[in-house]
């Protein structure tokens, strides 16, 4: 039991008492100087510092033993005050607002969370771990848990085999969200894939990560995914049973929305009339163009690699494919010319090209073929075509962000074209500028050399396509839509004090703008000049 109040300021009473009385530095003066000198002591002396010597231990053994009293209620002291806290921590959770919630607001406050954590980028996140967790702080939360079939919808396999069996017992009949990321043939591991396969018609999303050494299991597997939604089969060359596989499993369902899949082979007969969204890392053209013809619905395309045609199939006689749907389509790498060239598309509004190999007017026919309303383009590759790319973007004056990211700018003609003068606009086109509705520009040059842009005309061209308006006056005709971001990167080759006070003029008026040679910024250099010095 810890001392009472009366009896701590007895007892530190008699401590300072005891210093007092027992004070061992006026019981023992200092030799310090004696000691310092050399000073060679008598045989009295001597006598004498040892005798105060062996008082001087008595002493401090007398104080040790008080201090390690005096210790030892401290440690009392402080393992109350431990107590103490834990208690008060007790009362502060018993009369917690959240303990009055009713189950339903508890539920769905889990729910929130959990689909917050279960969001498609944050897999790894593990969901089943946040209802571990929150089933852990209590019985009453461990009961609104386990009687929430939504919190046990999302199924991740990596080695977790019991956790796999407990949320699938308490996901009701709830559609699942299966993610497969598993690189072990164990006994728990087929018999896992066992349970799941019995489940097969409640497959909403079906993820494969790694299949490794689960193939063998996998093939295994007989149920079918009728209702499917979400596929994606990641990382795997697939061979003719893991296709028999998927054809058996997936093959002629109707629900399939979104599919993600690493290799696309002439061996899988997944459906594709009603793919929304569609992600493929590498196929050939023939395989590509023979899928796109049965889809009818598809809206958003990506593609890592487009490879030749191994087979026989010739595609330069194929007709332009029509898709009347597609609004976004990224390419990444490949044959993109032989691509573009089968293709139509009257609603694209974002078209994303990286690793783009220049071909003259491949860009040009393709916006003239098809006339959507492009609002985003984007290019990345070692170089570009000026002369294609100026006569493309004159043909969509809806784009209203334009990002260009190559090794080396050949020319400073696209900032000339953009160079935007009231009294002259298109030649071509007189009544139209050139990309009026263009708000985000943004060039980077990766490789950092002597740009071909002159500082002048980067600030006659800013400042062409942005200018500050009165409140309340709308767009002036035949003008352009004023710039909300610039970043030009080592695109500049020098820039002279007028440019400059320029550039910043306009910064400060609210435009974001960059202007960078080697990271570091143009506009707030000191100097008259600023040259982009070319990097060996």
């Amino acid at each position: 039991m810890p001392p009472s109040p009366a009896s701590d300021t007895s007892y530190t009473q008699s401590c300072e008492d005891f210093a007092q009385k027992h004070a061992p530095l006026t019981s023992f003066p200092s030799l310090e100087a004696q000691l310092r000198y050399g000073y060679f002591p008598s045989a009295k002396e001597v006598n004498d510092a040892r005798n105060a010597s062996l008082r001087a231990k008595e002493e401090l053994e007398k104080y040790d033993a008080e201090i390690n009293h005096l210790q030892s209620t401290l440690d009392t002291l402080k393992s109350q005050r431990q107590l103490l806290a834990r208690r008060d921590a007790e009362y502060s959770s018993y009369a917690a607002p959240i303990r009055r919630l009713p189950p339903e607001i508890l539920q769905e406050i889990f729910l929130y969370e959990y689909h917050a954590q279960s969001l498609p980028d944050r897999e790894h996140r593990r969901p089943g771990l946040f209802v571990l967790t929150i089933a852990s702080v209590c019985k009453r939360w461990r009961d609104v848990a386990t009687h929430t079939p939504a919190l046990h919808d999302r199924i991740l396999l990596r080695r977790n085999y019991p956790l796999v069996c407990w949320r699938l017992a308490h996901s009701g009949t709830l559609p699942l969200n299966i993610y497969i990321d598993d690189e072990l043939a164990t006994d728990e591991a087929l018999e896992t894939m066992r349970l799941l396969d019995a489940q097969a018609h409640r497959w909403s999303s079906f993820t494969i990560a790694h299949v490794g050494k689960l193939l063998p299991s996998i093939r295994m597997l007989t149920g079918k995914a009728d209702n499917i939604v979400r596929l994606a089969l990641y990382d795997y060359h697939p061979d003719v049973e893991f296709a028999e596989w998927c054809n058996h499993t997936f093959g002629g369902v109707n629900t399939l929305t979104s599919l993600c899949i690493q290799h696309l082979s002439s061996e899988y007969r997944i459906p594709c009339r009603n793919l929304g969204h569609l992600k493929i890392g590498v196929c050939s053209l023939s395989n590509i163009l023979l899928a796109l013809r049965s889809t009818a619905v598809l809206w958003e395309l990506s593609i890592n690699e487009i490879t030749e045609s191994g087979e026989s199939t010739d595609t330069e006689g194929w007709q332009p494919l029509v898709m009347t749907k597609l609004r976004s389509l990224q390419l990444y790498g490949g044959g993109h010319a032989q691509f573009l060239q089968h293709l139509t598309l009257p609603v694209l509004r974002t078209l994303t090209l990286r690793d783009w190999r220049p071909h003259a007017n491949v860009l040009t026919q393709l916006i003239e073929r098809s006339r959507s309303r492009l609002r985003n383009l984007t290019l990345e590759g070692r170089s570009i075509h000026d002369a294609d790319l100026i006569n493309a973007l004159r043909q969509a004056p809806t784009v209203q962000a334009l990002h260009i990211t190559v090794h080396r700018l050949p020319t400073d003609h696209l900032i000339h074209a953009l160079h935007f003068r009231p009294c002259a606009c298109d030649v071509e086109r007189p009544h139209t500028p050139f990309l009026p509705k263009l708000l985000d520009l943004q060039v980077r040059v990766m490789v950092p050399f002597e740009g071909p842009v002159d500082g002048a005309l980067a600030a006659n061209m800013i400042e062409s396509r942005y200018r500050a308006r009165t409140p309340g006056e709308g767009p002036r005709t035949g003008d352009v839509a004023n710039f909300t971001r610039v970043e030009l990167h080592d695109v500049v080759a020098s820039m002279d004090a007028d440019a400059r006070a320029r550039l910043r003029i306009v910064r400060e008026r609210g435009l974001n703008l960059q202007c960078t040679s080697h990271q570091a910024d143009l506009i707030t250099m000191e100097g008259t000049d600023t040259p982009n010095t070319p990097v060996s």
